[in-house]
């Protein structure tokens, strides 16, 4: 299943309906964080299917940070799309977080690249995370023992 479509279908586990929703900076970026089962190898496999699927540009990549451009692929969540807005995703990795069954703590920070009014924003702040979720398998801690 395609991650954009799993990413529009709720699963009583997995967090893509995650009840914290995007924070905003004082500069205007999108911050959010997340738990995520990040296995050395399948990382890489899962955030390579992810670049395909949204056709992101990948910028930077380290053991502990990556680094995407989004915005050439428009993207839908609940079969409606959303208004294109380009934007830099930052992911950082934290792998040494203390935390049952070997999770590891994901930080997202997204910066828009145009001009575009604080609703757009939101709206593709809410999707970019969405899908995210849906890729990396971010999971609710409430389900996790």
């Amino acid at each position: 299943m395609s991650i954009l479509k799993q990413a529009a279908e709720p699963h009583p586990h997995v967090a893509v309906d995650f009840p914290s929703p995007v924070k905003f900076t004082p500069r205007g970026y999108g911050h959010h964080e997340f738990m995520a089962s990040l296995l050395p190898g399948v990382f890489e496999r899962k955030l390579m299917h992810l670049i395909e699927e949204t056709n992101a540009t990948l910028k930077s990549f380290t053991d502990d940070s990556i680094q995407l451009e989004l915005g050439n692929t428009l993207l839908f969540v609940r079969d409606k799309p959303v208004n294109e807005v380009k934007v830099d995703v930052f992911l950082t990795i934290h792998r040494d977080s203390p935390c049952p069954n070997s999770m590891t703590h994901v930080v997202v920070d997204i910066q828009p690249l145009d001009r575009v009014t604080r609703d757009l924003f939101e709206s593709r702040c809410n999707q970019i995370v969405r899908v995210l979720h849906a890729c990396l398998l971010a999971y609710d801690l409430r389900y996790i023992s």
